[in-house]
Order: C-alpha cells, then structure tokens, then sequence
C-alpha cells in the first residue's frame, strides 16, 4: 500500500463518485477502481458501498479515512519541512515554556519587528508533559529541577509566583500576602493528567498551610474563570500574569521566596536549528545577556557530560 493509493482513496471517499475522481486524478476509471480493489484486498474489508449514483463510506471505511488524513498531513507537514531544511528557507522557531512566557514573547515580538517573516510555535505548559526532548524544540524554558537534569541549560531568571484573588475577598487590599494570609483560604490548583500538580501546590504541603478547601481544573482560562468567580484563589507565576488580567482578579506578591524558582533556557543542536531558529537563538543571547553557546553546543545529559571530562583525564 502506498501514499499515492491512500491518496485515491481519499478523493474517491470525498466525493463519493469513482469516475470524478478518476477526472480530477487524470486516471481511468478503470484504474482507480483497482487501485481501491487493491486497498481493500489488503485490510480485508469494504471499504464503500453504494447509495443510489453516489459510493459512500463503510464503518471500515470511515475509519481507515482518518487514518489516511493522519497519515498523508502528517507526511505532506515533514516533506514540507524536509525541502524548507534543505533551501534553507525554514523561518519555524518552536519554542517550549514552563516560565517566564512573557520575557520570551517579549523578545520574540522584538524579533519579529526585524524578521517579520519568522514563524514562532509556542507549546505553553510543557511543565504537565511527563518527559522533556530538547530534540522536540529549538528552544526550552524550564525550571531548575530533578526532572529536568538531562538538560544542560543557561540560568534565565527567577520566577516568582503572585496570590490571585478575587477583588471581592478581604485579601485583596493587602499590598503584601504572607503565609499567614494562606492559611484556611480556599485554593484552586492548576493539575494537568497524571503527572504534573503545579508548584505551589508542593509548597503550600512542605509550608504545613491547612486550607479550608481546594479545587482542581487542567486549563489556564478554566483557573481564571474560577478565581473571578470568588470561589477560590489560585497561584500564578509571574510570567503568566498578563493571562490573568481580568477586572474581577487582582494580583498580589507573596512575601515568602519558596513561593519561587529558577528558571532555565537551553537550546536545540546548532547543526539541528533551522536559520530563522538559530538567528533568533543568537538574539536572545545578546538581548538577555545569556552565554554564547558554541557551535554544537547543545543540551546533553550531566552524566554523560561527566563521562567526556572522565575520558580527557
């Protein structure tokens, strides 16, 4: 089975007539039809059936459709990369955030008054994902932590999470929030899947603050929503807080520093950065005063960069 036989079988499925199909692919009908036969011959089901004039999808049919929409997108979206990669004509810089997402777009907005043609992915939350590859992205900002000690990074800055609370709740009008002021409030935890329950969270348990209820959602507008509400206050990293201006919450610093943490940024292979990734690498290099990597230079594992020094001894 090829691309070019899924690639018929989706034409025909979209407009359920084999000689149209055959028209607009420039084949026989004749043709077409066995290239189906064949598909079919091969999964050992029927794909179509007939309704009246017009061939439509059997449930085997319906399904191994969406398999060859997965399938042909996601070869049509490499094959595109693969030939922008070898022009050098690539403009993609795909970022990953834990932190300090509005320094980085910051800078990328920055950027792009320069290179407007740069094409920016940003993957928010990468923090909720159970394991980390530097090879996924050019580009990582996480924070300093066990889970993240395969990279080797640069020190970015340090994150400091705010108190949001309703503008309603007593706690509003205090310039300052302290331990004390957490204690018997009613929370609302940002927890993503199995894995991840975010920061604060740990640190409310190893800080012994008894609350007087708590509350989970797993999505950013969910957490914001829940907090204008007057149902619960909630924790937001300083980075995040533009996601929170909203007139019913105000945001307010906590006093104690365990309630913040470094954050790390590191970089994708040079050799494996597109020229629009590396271009923009090298400016927040220079704009954040971060250190210069090398060429080649990238994130490796502390214990096989152990091993190196080992063998030069």
């Amino acid at each position: 089975m090829t691309f070019t036989q899924l690639r018929y079988f989706v034409t025909v499925a979209h407009l359920e007539n084999i000689s149209q199909a055959a028209r607009l692919l420039r084949l026989s009908q004749s043709s077409l039809s066995k290239s189906i036969a064949k598909i079919e011959s091969e999964l050992g089901a029927y794909l179509f059936q007939r309704s009246g004039k017009k061939i439509i999808l059997t449930p085997q049919g319906e399904r191994f459709l969406e398999f060859c929409t997965t399938i042909l997108q996601e070869m049509d979206q490499v094959t595109n990369e693969i030939n922008l990669m070898m022009s050098g004509t690539d403009n993609k810089v795909k970022i990953g955030i834990a932190g300090c997402a509005d320094t980085v777009i910051n800078c990328a907005s920055e950027f792009k008054k320069e290179h407007p043609d740069a094409d920016f992915e940003f993957v928010f939350e990468i923090e909720t994902l159970e394991n980390i590859d530097i090879n996924e992205y050019d580009i990582l900002v996480y924070p300093h932590g066990f889970k993240y000690d395969k990279l080797v990074g640069h020190p970015l800055s340090e994150e400091r999470y705010l108190l949001a609370v309703p503008r309603s709740h007593p706690l509003s009008v205090r310039p300052i929030i302290t331990a004390a002021n957490l204690v018997d409030q009613d929370f609302v935890f940002f927890r993503k899947g199995k894995f991840f329950i975010e920061f604060p969270y740990h640190v409310c348990t190893a800080l012994n603050i008894p609350c007087r209820s708590q509350c989970f959602c797993d999505d950013r507008q969910s957490h914001v929503q829940i907090i204008a509400s007057g149902m619960a206050v909630g924790f937001v990293a300083s980075g995040f807080a533009s996601v929170y201006a909203h007139p019913d919450i105000q945001l307010i610093p906590i006093e104690n520093k365990r309630f913040s943490r470094p954050m790390m940024i590191c970089f994708r292979r040079n050799k494996r950065l597109s020229p629009m990734a590396q271009r923009f690498r090298d400016f927040l290099v220079d704009k954040l005063d971060l250190p210069n990597p090398e060429d080649g230079d990238h994130p490796v594992p502390a214990a096989a960069a152990a091993g190196e020094e080992d063998e030069k001894d």
